[in-house]
C-alpha cells in the first residue's frame, strides 16, 4: 500500500511540474511570430489579406487572468517586436481580426503565450524584463 501511495505521489508531482512549466525569456525587446490565419473557426479557407492582428501583453503577476490586457501592436504582419520598459513578467497574446469591405466582421479569441492550445505542449512562454542594477559608487584605492 505504501509503495502504491509513493508511486502515485511521484506521478502527481511530476505531472504538476509539467503543467506549471514556463519558459521565461529575459530581454528588454523580444520579437514574436505566429502562423498566418488562412481559415475561419470551421476550417473553411478565407483570404489572408482580410486578416490583421492585434498583439497584447498582460502582466503575469498583477493580471494573471489576463482580464486587462494592454494592446501593444496592430499589423497585417505575422511578426511583432515588443519593447519592455517596465520591470516585470508578461504573457503575450495575439488576436486575428477579419475585415471585409472595410468593415470588421469577426475577431478571434486571443491566443496567449502561456496556453498550450496555441503554442503546443511544453512550449508555453512569457517575457520578463529587469532593470540593470545601479553602477557601483565610492570607488577608491585600498
Amino acid at each position: 500500500m505504501k509503495k502504491i501511495l509513493f508511486v502515485t505521489l511521484i506521478i502527481f508531482f511530476s505531472a504538476a511540474g509539467f503543467v506549471f512549466a514556463q519558459n521565461w525569456h529575459t530581454a528588454n525587446s523580444v520579437q514574436i511570430a505566429w502562423n498566418e490565419v488562412t481559415t475561419n473557426e470551421s476550417g473553411d479557407q478565407i483570404d489572408p489579406a482580410e486578416v490583421s492582428y492585434v498583439v497584447y501583453m498582460s502582466n503575469a503577476t498583477t493580471d494573471p487572468e489576463k482580464a486587462n490586457p494592454v494592446e501593444v501592436d496592430q499589423s497585417t504582419n505575422t511578426v511583432s517586436t515588443i519593447t519592455l520598459n517596465t520591470e516585470g513578467k508578461y504573457f503575450v497574446g495575439v488576436k486575428a481580426i477579419r475585415t471585409v469591405g472595410g468593415e470588421v466582421v469577426a475577431e478571434s479569441a486571443i491566443a496567449w503565450s502561456d496556453n498550450p492550445l496555441y503554442v503546443g505542449a511544453a512550449n508555453e512562454f512569457g517575457v520578463q524584463y529587469f532593470l540593470p542594477p545601479a553602477a557601483p559608487t565610492g570607488l577608491r584605492p585600498q
